[in-house]
């Protein structure tokens, strides 16, 4: 079997879809903080950074890397974890894009910190197989915190109370993780949800405008009181292909639905029958004022 450690080949596991908050005592929760996702290789004296991809992010987060070899012991580990810049104390994406562009190590952008809430290999050996809870105590036991380093806070059971207290802070979201769930490396599973602290809006699908690789992006519509649809703008579907199918079935229109005309970024639009329904939510970092909007899936016909 490979050591992912020496052959530096561990990859990240991902949540499997999305959830509103929930209370389950077999859950434990967990925030998230819109950073760079990072595998943190430590041990040997040494440390290196990969990003979700496995590209060397090791020169770009120098002072991160120096925080976690001065917490290190003398074992490996493999840690799971966020990159975030949080010169307030809050995380900065914009600071955080601008030293993942520039390159920039100190300065103005402040300095960086990890934040780590799971944990791949320790003492010569993959812990992937074991359950969520009994990472999370090695996690503890493992990293020595300080300035740079931080592990996150977790909890067990309270979901919406949680989701509600990183709403507070500004987080974006919640990750839950099933107490018994292994860490299936490079894969997507519903052992993990996502839950957003950002609120969620229902909108009508009125057509749809094919995309390059695989993706669609979905035209969206909203019903006002008098029975009018007005057009409320876009969403990218991604390569979701059991919805894109039940999209595609839909029955097809001659026209766009619109009280009014939509813009003429629309005019190659594949045009449906407003008879589906999805959910809609709004992701971190924001862009010139504007949350990115992030399709969360089907929800009824209507």
């Amino acid at each position: 079997m490979a050591d992912i450690f020496a052959d530096r080949s561990a990859a990240p596991m991902f949540p499997g879809g999305d959830a509103e908050p929930f209370d389950r005592d077999d859950f434990l929760f967990e925030p998230l903080f819109g950073g760079e996702r990072c595998l943190a290789y430590v041990g040997d004296g040494d440390v290196v950074l990969h990003d979700k991809d496995g590209f060397d992010l090791t020169a770009v987060f120098r002072d991160v890397a120096d925080s976690l070899r001065d917490g290190a012991d003398d074992s490996r580990s493999v840690l799971d974890g966020e990159i975030i810049v949080a010169p307030t104390g809050v995380p900065d994406p914009e600071l955080l894009s601008r030293r993942l562009r520039n390159k920039t190590i100190f300065g103005h952008d402040g300095r960086a910190a990890i934040v780590v809430s799971d944990i791949l290999y320790r003492d010569r050996e993959a812990v992937t197989g074991r359950g969520a809870a009994e990472r999370r105590s090695l996690l503890e036991a493992a990293v020595r915190q300080n300035d740079g380093v931080v592990v996150a806070v977790s909890v067990n059971g309270s979901g919406k109370r949680f989701v509600d207290s990183v709403r507070a802070r500004g987080l974006p979201g919640v990750r839950a993780k099933r107490l018994d769930s292994q860490y299936r490396m490079g894969k997507r599973s519903n052992d993990w949800l996502t839950m957003s602290s950002r609120p969620s809006e229902l909108f009508l699908i009125c057509g749809y405008l094919p995309k390059a690789n695989n993706m669609v992006s979905l035209i969206l519509g909203r019903r006002a009181d008098d029975g009018a649809i007005l057009y409320e703008g876009h969403v990218t579907l991604g390569d979701i292909r059991a919805d894109m199918a039940t999209i595609a079935a839909n029955r097809k229109a001659k026209k766009h639905p619109f009280a009014e005309p939509p813009p003429a970024s629309n005019d190659s639009a594949v045009w449906l029958v407003p008879t589906l329904e999805c959910r809609v939510g709004y992701a971190v970092p924001p862009r010139r004022g504007k949350y990115q909007r992030v399709y969360r899936g089907l929800t009824k016909a209507v």
